[in-house]
């Protein structure tokens, strides 16, 4: 059984938590949050009562001695400490966006890279029933990638400071970037707009809430991404369209978790729809673990956590360049 640590007390915290020990094959040894008291209240309100809580990551590492580390910390948190897990010989699965900043998930990746420790991001939409269905059909090279990501959420402090999070299309809709890339390839330009117009009289609330990229990959395919947290109050809607060569995936999401999410695949003359009922954090979880345990690549990789922020902070470059293209100069995977 893997020992766990987790950084991080808050929501994603307490989920990866929850689905590392699901399974039987992990046990959470230690929780380092802001504060030890902050670990405390996690470890209490997940049932992780033979967990130890932390409010120093040096010590938490040293007394526990992890075999894994699952970061969820907001991402501008991030100074070395993934580094040092990896050095250390540690197992790492990292909460998107990886960090703030390109340079520090560029240090993350070379560290995880050359300690030969498992690296995963997640980015838990790849583990989604429709995306799986998609991998099994021969289908040819996607065309065309319609994403969005629409909430109206206030978020906590960090969220709303874009010096913290790097905002709404950084942190939520960078889930369909990345579905973006998985689905067309390696993107080489993009083009965006990001604004304000909801929350401009909100003195801590310093990120978009309305923004559109558009992307355009080596192959000649496009996508677009729209992020919105102008949109309906408590429904957290995250859905997608692909063209593909005589096909159309389309996802549909109820943005509400009471309600299943529904996808249909339509394929050279075939259609055939469903209801999504698989959890993909679950899933994301259990193929991180089954890599740590064979040794293999993760099926997610650091490096893509470190392509598709250079992607996500590269539309609010062009947006504060009049909506500009950016060339990614073959930045990708």
């Amino acid at each position: 059984m893997k020992r766990v640590a987790i950084w991080g007390s808050g929501f994603m915290g307490r989920t990866h938590a929850r689905h590392a020990e699901a399974g039987g094959r992990a046990r959470v040894v230690g929780v380092c949050g802001r504060s030890r008291e902050a670990a405390e209240r996690m470890i209490s309100e997940a049932g992780l009562a033979h967990a130890a809580a932390f409010g120093d990551f040096q010590r938490m590492l040293d007394e526990v001695r992890p075999e894994v580390l699952v970061a969820a910390v907001p991402p501008g948190v991030h100074a070395g400490e993934v580094e040092e897990a990896a050095a250390r010989g540690i197992h790492l699965f990292l909460e998107k966006p990886v960090a703030r900043t390109v340079e520090r998930a560029a240090a993350q990746v070379e560290a995880i890279e050359r300690a030969g420790v498992v690296g995963q991001v997640g980015y838990h939409f790849r583990f989604k029933d429709a995306v799986r269905r998609f991998a099994r059909e021969e289908a040819g090279p996607g065309t065309l990638f319609q994403g969005r990501f629409w909430c109206r959420f206030d978020g906590p402090a960090w969220w709303r400071d874009g010096r913290m999070s790097g905002g709404q299309m950084a942190e939520q809709a960078i889930h369909l970037l990345d579905l973006a890339c998985h689905f067309l390839g390696e993107p080489v330009s993009v083009c965006g707009h990001l604004a304000n117009l909801e929350h401009g009289g909100e003195a801590d609330y310093s990120v978009e809430d309305t923004g559109v990229a558009l992307i355009r990959f080596r192959s000649g395919a496009l996508a677009t991404v729209s992020c919105s947290n102008a949109a309906v109050r408590g429904r957290f809607v995250g859905d997608f369209r692909l063209v593909f060569r005589d096909g159309v995936l389309d996802y549909e999401s109820s943005g509400d978790g009471r309600v299943a999410d529904r996808a249909r695949l339509q394929h050279q003359g075939r259609e055939e729809e469903w209801v999504e009922e698989g959890n993909p954090y679950r899933a994301e979880m259990e193929a991180f673990l089954d890599a740590v345990e064979q040794g293999r690549p993760s099926p997610v990789p650091a490096r893509v956590g470190l392509e598709t922020l250079r992607l996500a902070l590269a539309v609010g470059e062009s947006s504060r360049q009049g909506g500009r293209p950016v060339d990614l100069n073959g930045g990708g995977r």
